[in-house]
């Protein structure tokens, strides 16, 4: 048979265009494109002429490789401040029981600020001298 091509997913066929699949003659009863011959059923566009259809042998699934599993960084924690740091910043806000270090003192913070500095708010002040239970 004269212009019989192998079925081609891409490939654009017209009403009586003749592939071969899996050893199987088909011819095309109106254009179609992507339809694997012998996978359509009786209604379907393309007719047996010659040869024996198997089961429909559809392609394997694209195999897709999962992405991989990333574990998540292991959480942060702040080390305690050391004395004789000055971790103190003018421009942070502090809240309630926040320490820092200012001039080689600890301080712990009594109520939310930004901008008092420890050792000069006196004694009714937000900053207080922290001294650890020991």
């Amino acid at each position: 048979m004269t212009g019989v091509s192998t079925w081609d997913a891409s490939a654009e066929y017209n009403d009586g265009d003749i592939v071969v699949e899996n050893g199987v003659t088909y011819v095309a009863d109106w254009w179609t494109k992507g339809e694997r011959p012998g996978t359509t059923g009786k209604w379907g566009v393309w007719k047996v002429i010659s040869g024996e259809p198997g089961p429909a042998v559809e392609p394997p699934p694209p195999t897709t490789t999962p992405p991989p599993v990333v574990a998540p960084p292991p959480p942060t924690t702040t080390p305690p401040p050391v004395v004789g740091d000055s971790n103190w910043d003018a421009s942070k806000t502090y809240v309630k029981n926040d320490i820092v270090i200012y001039n080689g003192v600890t301080y712990i913070s009594g109520w939310w600020h930004k901008g008092k500095e420890p050792g000069t708010t006196g004694e009714w002040g937000v900053w207080k001298e922290f001294k650890e239970d020991k």
